[in-house]
């Protein structure tokens, strides 16, 4: 995951907070790249922090418990998910923060909570860019809508593909909607890649 201070003007017009799906980013800049020329230059100058010292506070074990719902246990302190926490609640206001695959290691039931942190963290003005090939996380995210805990104008994904990038908003029921309201669905080999094996085993 990245952070960086929001020095360029250009990418204050990303979303407070963005999810990217689809194929494959061919490198960590076009992540930034491929949604918009404007963040181009912005995106050489964030660093690369994987390697996050950091404690395991009392504040920290509230917010695990606060997101998934269950109490901190040792292990977890190794996660990649305890990195993202700990970093994310150091973000200032007007930073952004992006995070890849956070979905990485954890449980589909602990990836169904994600949302409620990433929300949180949009809310208090960071905004937050994610890489997933979670569908979990997305319907996270929609979740966190319907219950009115983020804007649904402040959410947006976008879905790449070999030819395109298809961008998809949702509306206050966090259902997805193209530019004019309209309901739509997400673009095809995401939520339907294992369709034909479902209705197979039926």
């Amino acid at each position: 995951f990245y952070v960086s201070a929001l020095e360029n003007k250009n990418i204050n017009e990303l979303k407070q907070l963005t999810i990217i799906t689809g194929d494959s980013f061919s490198g960590k800049t076009d992540l930034l790249n491929e949604i918009s020329k404007e963040t181009c230059e912005y995106s050489k100058s964030i660093n690369l922090n994987t390697e996050v010292d950091f404690k395991v506070t009392e504040e920290l074990k509230h917010w695990f418990k606060f997101v998934f719902g269950v109490d901190f246990i040792l292990p977890a302190k190794y996660s990649y998910v305890l990195r993202i926490l700990s970093v994310g609640l150091n973000c200032k206001e007007g930073e952004l923060f992006i995070v890849e695959n956070p979905e990485i290691n954890l449980h589909p039931r602990a990836i169904s909570k994600i949302g409620k942190f990433f929300t949180f963290l949009a809310n208090n003005g960071v905004k937050v860019l994610i890489e997933t090939n979670s569908r979990d996380i997305i319907n996270s995210i929609c979740y966190e809508a319907y219950l009115k805990n983020i804007n649904n104008c402040d959410v947006v994904f976008y879905n790449k593909t070999r030819d395109n990038i298809d961008k998809i908003n949702i509306n206050e029921n966090g259902k997805f909607v193209n530019d004019k309201h309209q309901l739509v669905r997400y673009p095809s080999g995401f939520f339907d890649a294992n369709t034909e094996e479902l209705w197979t085993l039926l």
